[in-house]
């Protein structure tokens, strides 16, 4: 069975990590080993879910046991048991055995016999149902890893046919044991990994009707995306670069080169983030938009580069960089000149750090922390981790609820499981409609993606200095997908409750906020709500 229809509408920091060095492979780092809930075996604890050992799924005769754990995804309640994955010659399968407890009303069940489509519900963004949307993650390493191939098969779980298997398949990882990713079921920790080669029979029929996935099938460094809260600036931090934007309109008043009153607040925390890194090349570019003439913009946003660079020189050392300083005008938007909003985004000096010697400081996740101040005014409903949080959209009875219990620290991340239940007479759209970012389509790393329409972007931890929005990851396509849902846009049925995974940086703190912003574009309003005091475990 292909993909339903789905329908979307359009709405919509201050930290640096320490860059995340590309592991040659995913293990289990960061895991627990496989086996029962005692021992660890259960994934991270949250909204509905639970934990406990089950019998080999994918590989007869094989040594350890998968994962099991009982979960609520659209609406359907499924215990589900992932592993162990088992290696035989260049692929390394990943069963998932799913047993249907209870159907739901949502788009991914048919409404006359209350069937669960398991494989409608894991599969990622290509053509392909089956398990294509799995992934891989290696906190300790910073790196995720996609399936390289898919297997198109249909699985429907009703109450006469409860059981099913589907399987996710990937490259090959060294190490005991991974961590799986599953769409809107959770992380699925200390997956073991038999390396007999022995196969299922499922598993082989699986093996006969593969097809390029054209992911990402090796792992890639995850990236992460901070603002700082008065929109002065944000930062990316790949597995190569660090790349610092500072809004022009904070620095300079409109049409001048001459550094503003308030323009050392944003400067001197931008050479602070240099200063951790004793050495690197410095590229600082100018940015205008597409307002006034070509030659007018290419002088502006070269005289801008320059002022921002001889200030920096000044707040701290640079004789340990290679600094350019460039303009580029108009030439090079960060996204399309077709609004006042994205015309401000494009005014901006881009400071862009290649670090040749890591950072001093193993990670400035901890800043937030020690830093006083209060969190910007709430805009929608409050409610405190593990209590609901009700949002209504429009003027009807559309309403979805929100429960964050707890987030996992994992390395130099935060791992959650949001819970979102459908209200009286169920939900018009999907959750992800309505966790969109706030300024741009798709994305809220400062890029539009309309391919990410479907994903679970704009949800960030909110401390009283910075945004902290999902980690994510370079594709081969060449965009960047987010190490939370990516496909979470089936429409929920009346008390239909569906669980949306969300990787995070760390913000050093023991107990964080959840928070969607208020909408920055007027003929695009969006619900925004907040739950704080959400406890910090791990």
């Amino acid at each position: 069975m292909g993909r339903v229809s789905r329908r979307v509408l359009l709405v919509g920091g201050w930290s640096v990590l320490g860059v995340p060095v590309l592991a040659a492979c995913l293990g289990g780092g960061g895991g627990r080993s496989g086996g029962s809930a005692a021992s660890g075996g259960a994934g991270t604890g949250s909204a509905g879910a639970s934990a406990s050992a089950s019998g080999s799924a994918g590989a007869s005769g094989g040594s350890g046991q998968g994962v099991t754990r009982t979960v609520s995804t659209e609406g359907a309640s499924v215990e589900v048991t992932v592993g162990p994955a088992v290696v035989s010659n260049d692929v390394m399968v990943v069963p998932l055995a799913a047993h249907l407890d209870k159907a739901g009303a949502g788009a991914s069940s048919s409404s006359s016999d209350k069937k669960f489509e398991a494989a409608q519900v894991w599969n990622g963004t290509g053509s392909f149902t089956g398990a294509d949307g799995v992934r891989l993650v290696d906190f300790d390493a910073g790196t995720v890893q996609e399936t390289f191939k898919a297997s198109s098969e249909s699985v429907s779980l009703s109450d006469k046919e409860p059981d099913g298997v589907v399987h996710a398949l990937f490259k090959p990882v060294e190490g005991g044991s991974v961590n799986v990713l599953v769409p809107e079921s959770g992380l699925f920790e200390g997956v073991p990994v038999v390396r007999d080669g022995t196969l299922s029979e499922e598993a082989k029929k699986a093996l006969e009707y593969t097809y390029d996935t054209g992911s990402t099938p090796d792992p890639v460094a995850l990236e992460t995306f901070t603002a700082s809260v008065d929109g002065a600036s944000d930062t990316r931090v790949t597995g190569k670069s660090v790349v610092i934007n500072l809004a022009s309109d904070v620095l300079f008043d409109s049409d001048s080169a001459d550094l503003s009153a308030q323009a050392d607040t944003t400067l001197k925390k931008a050479a602070d983030q240099l200063s951790t890194y004793p050495a690197g090349e410095v590229t600082i570019v100018g940015h205008t938009d597409d307002v006034a003439d070509d030659a007018h913009n290419q002088d502006l946003s070269q005289r801008r580069a320059q002022a921002v660079s001889d200030r920096l020189g000044q707040l701290t050392s640079m004789s340990a960089y290679s600094v350019s300083v460039s303009g580029k005008g108009e030439g090079e938007p960060r996204v399309p000149n077709d609004s006042d909003e994205n015309r401000q985004l494009n005014r901006r000096v881009e400071i862009t750090l290649v670090p040749t010697q890591e950072s001093s400081t193993k990670s400035d996740a901890g800043k937030d922390a020690g830093q006083g101040g209060d969190l910007p005014k709430a805009e929608g409903p409050v409610a405190k981790g593990g209590e609901e949080v009700t949002v209504k959209r429009g003027s009807g009875e559309d309403k979805l609820t929100f429960v964050l219990k707890e987030v996992t620290r994992r390395g130099k991340y935060l791992v959650g499981e949001v819970q979102a239940t459908g209200g009286p007479g169920g939900t018009d759209v999907g959750p992800s409609d309505w966790l969109q970012p706030t300024q741009l389509a798709g994305s809220a790393r400062g890029e539009e993606d309309t391919k990410l329409l479907g994903a679970i972007t704009g949800l960030s931890l909110l401390t009283a200095q910075t945004r902290y929005y999902p980690v994510d990851y370079a594709t081969a396509q060449g965009g960047h997908h987010p190490l939370s849902e990516i496909t979470a846009d089936n429409k929920l049925g009346d008390g239909d409750a569906t669980t949306l995974i969300v990787v995070w940086p760390d913000t050093g703190q023991d107990t964080v906020t959840l928070d969607l912003e208020p909408s920055k574009r007027p003929t695009r309003p969006n619900n925004p709500f907040r739950i704080t005091d959400i406890p910090v475990k791990g």
